[in-house]
């Protein structure tokens, strides 16, 4: 009998040892989260610089108006007929998903000379933006087009081979600008950058949001 009390201990003690090494596997198989708050990979070096600009009710706006929180970031102009309508639609859902949550948006003009805050605020009710967490800016062109260049060293360039109309009539080349929503944290660093056309990319963008201002 005491044979058979040595052994089932031994059997339990075996099948412990198992477990806690299985455990400890599946747990160093896992990936560890990353930090939400930490930019990615590639990204570490970018920020939003310092700028003075004018936003669409005509009051001056500075980098000042993205500190201290989470900032949703992209680059539109009114009179662009291909990428800007989809992403400010898209703008818009993520803006109606994140409502309670604190985070921000804004929007940058690429078209400053057409782009005026009255032209941005019509702009933004087209697509039933929320004023109270989404400004667009407009102002100096080389401001602008010095963010999306030099600070987070995206392609931009005006598209003489494909001409269109713009807002005020008049024939205007077609602008090659990002599409992506870029994160910014609360102190102007660039978190995430977020493909506006892919719905994968948009909910991952969504979820770091949810984490960040959690609690």
């Amino acid at each position: 009998m005491r044979s058979l009390h040595i052994i089932a201990i031994l059997i339990a003690t075996v099948g412990l040892l198992v477990t806690v090494a299985l455990t400890v596997a599946v747990g160093m198989q896992r990936p560890e989260r990353p930090d939400p708050r930490a930019p990615d990979q590639g990204l570490e070096s970018l920020r939003i610089p310092d700028f003075e600009l004018t936003d669409q009710h005509g009051e001056a706006a500075t980098a000042a108006i993205l500190d201290g929180h989470y900032t949703v970031v992209d680059f539109i102009f009114t009179s662009c007929p291909f990428a800007c309508p989809a992403m400010m639609g898209r703008m818009a859902q993520v803006q109606d998903s994140l409502a309670g949550t604190g985070v921000r948006f804004a929007s940058f003009s690429l078209d400053p000379q057409r782009d005026t805050p009255e032209a941005l605020r019509e702009y933004l009710s087209n697509y039933s933006g929320d004023p109270a967490t989404w400004t667009l800016l407009t102002g100096d062109r080389e401001v602008v087009w010095s963010i999306v260049r030099d600070a987070l060293k995206f392609e931009l360039e005006d598209d003489a081979d494909t001409m269109i109309t713009g807002r005020d009539g008049t024939s205007m080349p077609n602008i090659r600008h990002p599409i992506r929503f870029v994160l910014v944290g609360p102190g102007r660093e660039v978190l995430g950058m977020y493909k506006s056309d892919d719905p994968e990319s948009i909910a991952a963008l969504e979820e770091r949001v949810r984490l960040l201002t959690a609690g």
